[in-house]
């Protein structure tokens, strides 16, 4: 990053002598640019981390879908060689009863399959870490700004923090895909001690234990009660056969 360092002087002094009213006017819209430049950088800093979050999430998310794409297809040839070499010992009703069940995954393979297709998650989650990657670079640039400047603020540095902020939206805005509120509540959570330290905010057991909970699972419950369903019907039918011998 280049900073300017040739900048104006400061608006204080460029104007000479001025009325004490408007002096301290002065020295207030130069407190309140430093505390705007300070939450620009906390705003790039939290986009930052909760897309990185959402990147991460969704990512998991494809890999649980890839599993379970696999795994559905592979309880379908199960099924099948259940019904191959146990056809004349299971009982008639249990038969139908993996038919039904094989229709079943196969039904899911498809349905899973195109909702994936249409959600997208790795397209998204690669999108997110690329507009994570450019705003955690922003909010360097603008703490390396905010390191070199001075007290005093220039006039050029009222354009330049103005430029900052217009390019934090930029950046923002290159990416049509946001973080989820889970994605935001996970980040304050990793770092609750800054938010603890620096704001109001405070983090009980059970807000920090929901707000993990929420972000491991999210994304991922229905594919979890997809595997349960799967695993306690192979348990029946294995418990079934295993009582015919």
């Amino acid at each position: 990053m280049v900073v300017n360092l040739h900048r104006g002087k400061p608006l204080v002094k460029r104007i000479g002598l001025i009325s004490p009213a408007l002096r301290h006017f002065i020295l207030f819209m130069e407190l309140m640019m430093k505390d705007f430049l300070d939450s620009l950088s906390k705003s790039a800093w939290e986009t930052s981390c909760a897309r990185y979050n959402a990147s991460r999430r969704l990512k998991v998310r494809e890999i649980f879908s890839t599993i379970s794409l696999a795994l559905i297809g592979l309880s379908g040839i199960i099924l099948s060689l259940i019904q191959y070499f146990w056809i004349t010992d299971i009982n008639p009703k249990l038969n139908i009863l993996i038919t039904a069940f094989s229709i079943i995954l196969s039904m899911l393979l498809i349905i899973i399959s195109l909702i994936e297709w249409g959600v997208a998650s790795g397209a998204k989650s690669e999108a997110l870490f690329r507009n994570a990657e450019l705003l955690n670079e922003h909010e360097r640039k603008i703490s390396l700004f905010k390191n070199c400047l001075k007290e005093e603020i220039m006039d050029d540095d009222y354009k330049y923090i103005d430029n900052l902020r217009d390019e934090y939206e930029k950046i923002k805005s290159t990416c049509t895909f946001n973080h989820s509120p889970v994605d935001y509540e996970y980040h304050k959570i990793v770092k609750s001690r800054y938010y603890i330290a620096h704001t109001s905010e405070s983090f009980s057991f059970w807000r920090v234990l929901k707000g993990r909970v929420n972000y491991s699972i999210s994304s991922i419950w229905g594919y979890l009660i997809i595997w349960s369903i799967v695993a306690i019907f192979f348990f029946k039918v294995l418990k079934v056969i295993a009582s015919l011998y």
